[in-house]
């Protein structure tokens, strides 16, 4: 063994010194990103995965988009490049099985999850093609049937997939079948087959009463109006 050597070995056995094991320091987290699309609850049916939301005052103007799995895996990490406020991304994320549920992070170009911090994180579920109910179809999740509502307008959500033009019909009925109040509802669903949570609100118009609300779609093939889903409520003065 050569003196030099030698010489430094013995120093480190009667110093005791033990050599310290590289630690990759976490990265910064400095500006903001906010992932507006897809909305938490969405169903992805199509084969690509459209994203889109705001950035700002982020390192290189760039940062990562991570798909997580429901063990943890790893589904797809993607590179964003963004050099202005707002950004979008299409990614072809290749999964084709049954749903599962996938956490999307956004991250500094140089993390990873779940290690690191994240900027944002949306909550969707991945599914094949072959798992996509046929043709068009949409549901109102609240308020449930039989419940009672009330006030001057009350909130009603659901989901959509399908729609011509991603546009459908928010109607609110009487007992006789009398309209109290409708609207037209224009989700965002760049592919139009994934299933996508909706909000909007109806009016009571001082009915009080049984009544129906209703999500109605006008079909581009012969014009008619049909009916996705509908949930019976009683509208109050006051919501019970």
């Amino acid at each position: 063994m050569p003196a030099r050597t030698l010489v430094m070995t013995m120093l480190l056995i009667f110093c005791g010194c033990t050599v310290a094991p590289q630690v990759t320091p976490t990265p910064e987290i400095t500006g903001s990103v906010d992932i507006v699309y897809p909305q938490d609850g969405s169903i992805i049916y199509a084969e690509q995965l459209f994203l889109s939301g705001t950035a700002s005052d982020i390192p290189g103007d760039t940062f990562a988009l991570q798909l997580i799995g429901p063990d943890g895996s790893v589904v797809g990490r993607y590179p964003v490049q963004t050099s202005a406020r707002e950004w979008q991304v299409e990614i072809p994320h290749g999964y084709s099985d049954e749903p599962i549920e996938v956490n999307i992070f956004a991250v500094p170009e140089a993390g990873n999850i779940p290690s690191d911090v994240d900027y944002d994180v949306a909550t969707i579920v991945l599914a094949g093609q072959t798992y996509r109910p046929e043709g068009v179809f949409g549901s109102i999740v609240s308020p449930s049937e039989g419940s009672a509502v009330g006030g001057d307008t009350f909130e009603v959500n659901g989901t959509v997939s399908g729609v011509f033009e991603n546009t459908f019909t928010l109607a609110l009925f009487d007992a006789e079948g009398n309209v109290i109040d409708s609207k037209s509802v224009t989700v965002f669903n760049p592919y139009f087959t994934d299933e996508v949570p909706w909000t909007d609100e109806l009016a009571t118009n001082s009915y009080v009463g049984a009544a129906a609300i209703r999500v109605l779609y006008v079909s581009p093939a012969d014009g008619s109006e049909i009916a996705l889903d509908e949930v019976q409520v009683t509208l109050e003065e006051q919501a019970g």
